[in-house]
């Protein structure tokens, strides 16, 4: 019994390998993220108010599965994946408070029309590695529009080469070093009050 459980578990992180290595570009990663990660990059995911929560490379849900799991009940998540079969399993999470989008997020004016500062949380795993320079500002100047004064962005990346990228569109950004495998940095980047 106890060696079918290890091999069912080992097959699904196989599995889980496969999928993220085949779309290395997409995920930017081999494997999904650990519970640290989780943890640390939905921190101010806050089950006491009412959110608008965007999450950015949704992946296999690991995350998404999270965030849901500490939102107030008339919050609302919008979770942007590329990739079709994470799409799939994303939409198997039963829960009405969650709406998926496929389409790449730099499309999220057009996925979902959102108004200038009307979202209270962003939580990315997009790897910046493999947008362009154009891309990833894009993406940093629609964020900073859509979130609200007091606002926060999350991203996790495995580097603190785009660090600076981020403080200048968040001056007050912050990071922290979290376990994973590999390492990973968890940029937390609040939108200024004024």
């Amino acid at each position: 019994m106890t060696f079918v459980f290890y091999w069912q578990a080992m097959w699904k992180s196989l599995k889980t390998v496969v999928a993220f290595t085949r779309h290395l570009t997409e995920t930017g990663a081999f494997s999904e993220t650990s519970r640290f990660v989780e943890q640390e990059i939905s921190r101010h995911v806050d089950p006491t108010v009412r959110q608008y929560i965007l999450e950015y490379g949704a992946g296999h849900g690991n995350i998404t599965r999270r965030i849901l799991s500490k939102m107030h009940p008339e919050s609302r998540l919008v979770s942007f994946e590329i990739n079709p079969d994470f799409c799939e399993l994303l939409r198997k999470i039963n829960d009405p408070r969650l709406r998926v989008v496929e389409a790449p997020v730099n499309e999220v004016f057009d996925s979902i029309v959102p108004e200038e500062g009307s979202v209270d949380v962003i939580i990315s795993s997009v790897p910046f590695t493999f947008l362009t320079p154009a891309q990833r500002i894009d993406l940093l100047e629609k964020s900073i529009f859509l979130l609200k004064p007091g606002g926060w962005m999350s991203q996790v990346l495995y580097l603190l080469t785009h660090f600076p990228l981020f403080k200048r569109f968040f001056p007050a950004a912050t990071y922290k070093w979290t376990l994973n495998v590999p390492p990973a940095y968890v940029y937390h980047c609040v939108k200024s009050e004024l």
